[in-house]
């Protein structure tokens, strides 16, 4: 059914969930896991940030996310499943970034931990689940 997986990674204990969400289904279906980390580099740029500042920003960033991308790759070999990961830096929202690798990488399903946000909080800042929802074609399987 599904031959391509796509399950980013915060580093959360819903991201943890959705990464064994992701890596048992893939074993069952025989598909290919594919591990994503973005920097949310629209936050850690601002009018104020110095050049030095952003590179130690950026510096712990890349360290995070070999940190987080391991556990996807430590999951996917422990499972047997075929996996690659990517670190998104680009100047781009998180649900966007996710929708690139998700179009670029053709995965054919996304599974991805949130936390479920209701009344105004959800109107104030709908879930990265969410919105990644709304840009992709493909299912999006939720992890709560």
């Amino acid at each position: 059914m599904y031959k391509h997986i796509l399950v980013p990674t915060d580093g959360s204990a819903l991201s943890r969930r959705a990464i064994a969400t992701a890596v048992t289904l893939a074993a069952e279906e025989h598909a290919k896991v594919t591990g994503l980390y973005v920097a949310d580099i629209m936050s850690l740029a601002t009018v104020e940030t110095n050049p030095r500042q952003l590179a130690r920003d950026m510096a712990q960033a890349q360290s995070t996310a070999r940190w987080n991308l391991g556990e996807v790759e430590q999951a996917a070999r422990a499972a047997g499943v075929e996996c690659e990961t990517f670190f998104e830096e680009e100047n781009r929202s998180v649900p966007d970034a996710i929708a690139h690798i998700t179009e670029q990488r053709q995965c054919d399903l996304v599974v991805m931990g949130t936390n479920a946000r209701h009344g105004l909080a959800a109107m104030l800042r709908p879930s990265n689940a969410k919105e990644v929802a709304k840009y992709l074609s493909v299912p999006v399987l939720v992890v709560h």
